[in-house]
């Protein structure tokens, strides 16, 4: 099974979904586990549903946060 970009797995091709998960990066940019700032919707994993963003793959290096 291929991954969705956002991980919105039930409905990865729903533009609503999508739509959504953009705004949330928007509006919270940081990654919940490491506190530095995701720069694009692209480079995270949206967990719509938990309400939390992370980066996509794993956080970089430590004293790399804000």
């Amino acid at each position: 099974m291929r991954r969705s970009p956002l991980l919105v797995v039930a409905h990865h091709d729903d533009p609503v979904l999508a739509e959504i998960a953009r705004t949330v990066h928007d509006l919270f940019p940081h990654c919940v586990r490491c506190g530095a700032r995701i720069a694009s919707v692209d480079e995270a994993d949206v967990r719509l549903f938990r309400n939390r963003l992370v980066h996509r793959g794993g956080c970089p290096a430590a004293g790399t946060a804000p």
